[in-house]
């Protein structure tokens, strides 16, 4: 497993980096540093599917969401009639290995995110997408209406050719890092920021593709029948001062970025960075009334 550097504000910096940012090569492997991993196994669940924008009627669009759990973690639209999206009664299950499947008693993410790439050619690659980050996934066979923006987080991004978007999703409550069981098909979970891709305006016939690649850096503990718990790699000490750190930054972390994932992996960094130097800029504050006598 990864070893996080734990020690200097530089190794912290570059810690936040890594735990804010699913597609970090270096977040593969790690676990979440609260020193409650109860021997755990880090795992990435990493996949990617591709899209079509369907043409009913006038329209040609396509509605795809993602969820913070596993394995049922997809939902797409049943049907679509003037203007209403209708969803399935079921989410879909994303491609996970059966290492994990059965192996695993409980399991919680580290984090998690979603990258889109328009990938059908120019002359096929029209219209636009809203990305809707939804505090509450969509609820199984409910209805959506096409061009909703009214979601908290919302942003209307034109769909061209290679345009590669990366939605990172952020944690909701103190349960986000709570070891939990395997979803059935029908549960929806609260405890992380979900994605609502609604795209339209595409070409006639499906030629305008999205692909969606899904990545869920998580820990999980085993069964014991497995036998892995034995040779799971050591849990890393707490460090608080880095779980709050990387909580402030992933709250400044904007959830899409427009660009490849060095672009990523910079605005984290950018991020990161702000955060640090806000809080030392705080503590040289409150250190100076101390010594003025103020405090």
């Amino acid at each position: 497993m990864p070893r996080l550097p734990t020690r200097s504000l530089g190794a912290h910096l570059e810690a936040c980096c890594v735990l804010m940012n699913p597609f970090d090569e270096r977040c593969k492997g790690c676990k979440w540093p609260d020193g409650q991993n109860g021997r755990s196994i880090p795992y990435q669940v990493r996949g990617q599917q591709s899209i079509a924008l369907t043409t009913t009627g006038n329209t040609t669009a396509t509605l795809v969401s993602f969820q913070g759990a596993l394995s049922y973690s997809l939902l797409q639209p049943a049907s679509y009639t003037t203007g209403v999206y209708t969803m399935n009664s079921a989410y879909a299950a994303i491609t996970i290995p059966s290492l994990l499947t059965s192996n695993a008693n409980t399991y919680r993410i580290v984090c998690w995110g979603v990258k889109v790439t328009v990938t059908s050619s120019v002359p096929n690659t029209q219209g636009q997408a809203i990305f809707s980050t939804l505090e509450n996934p969509l609820a199984v066979s409910s209805t959506y209406s096409i061009g909703l923006m009214d979601a908290v987080d919302v942003q209307s991004l034109p769909l061209a050719t290679g345009a590669t978007f990366t939605w990172i999703s952020k944690p909701c409550g103190s349960d986000a890092r709570t070891f939990v069981g395997l979803n059935t098909n029908t549960q929806v979970s609260n405890n992380w920021t979900a994605l609502l891709v609604d795209a339209s305006g595409g070409a006639a016939n499906g030629a305008t593709i999205l692909t969606f690649e899904y990545c869920y850096n998580i820990e999980f503990q085993p069964t014991i029948s497995s036998g892995l718990a034995h040779i799971a790699p050591q849990d890393p000490p707490a460090n608080q001062k880095l779980i709050e750190m990387t909580s402030r930054a992933s709250n400044n972390m904007p959830h899409v970025v427009t660009g490849p994932l060095d672009v990523v992996r910079e605005k984290a960094k950018h991020v990161a960075t702000s955060v640090a130097a806000g809080a030392a800029s705080k503590a040289l504050e409150l250190f100076g009334e101390m010594a003025m006598g103020l405090l």
